[in-house]
């Protein structure tokens, strides 16, 4: 992706791929001033809401959580989504509103997202929050759908387990730790 944007700066989508790359390689290793550098330089500002793709904005929107600038995620989110809805974004701005203690906003958020697309992630992370919540009813109604939708998702089978376990059924649950 490097060649890609060195060679066409104007590459939105190329620009945004390697951001998320480095913001993936942040996750897990040391933050440096120079790769914060590079990302702010493939994250700057584009004018309009519809010019940017989707993978811009996502991966600006995962900056700036990142550097604990919520507020700006939050209004960059909310500029694009007066234009346009995709999961994504909306996956986004549940984190974003989630991050600024702003609960039922997020959930309505994480709503919308899984009813654009059903991603295993999306379930997850409302399953998460359910039972961070004590919404334990909901929690497990997310895990049943998780299961139901995509079976083979790791995450998604300890958190059926999780719940099958909370019910005092440990039969059931062992083969899913298998």
């Amino acid at each position: 992706l490097r060649p890609a944007v060195a060679q066409d700066p104007g590459n939105l989508r190329a620009r945004a791929l390697l951001a998320s790359a480095y913001l993936r390689m942040l996750e897990s290793s040391p933050r440096d001033a120079a790769t914060f550098v590079i990302l702010n330089r493939l994250l700057k500002d584009e004018p309009s809401p519809n010019a940017v793709p989707v993978e811009l904005v996502v991966a600006r929107a995962e900056y700036l959580r990142m550097l604990w600038r919520t507020d700006e995620a939050r209004e960059l989110l909310e500029w694009v989504l007066k234009s346009r809805s995709t999961a994504e974004l909306q996956f986004q701005y549940a984190l974003t509103c989630f991050d600024q203690s702003n609960t039922e906003k997020g959930f309505v958020a994480l709503s919308s997202a899984i009813q654009l697309r059903a991603n295993p992630r999306y379930l997850m992370v409302q399953y998460m929050k359910f039972r961070r919540h004590h919404r334990f009813p909901l929690a497990r109604k997310t895990a049943e759908m998780l299961m139901a939708l995509h079976p083979a998702f790791g995450s998604g089978r300890l958190a059926w387990a999780e719940v099958l376990l909370d019910e005092g059924k440990a039969v059931e649950a062992v083969p899913l730790l298998r």
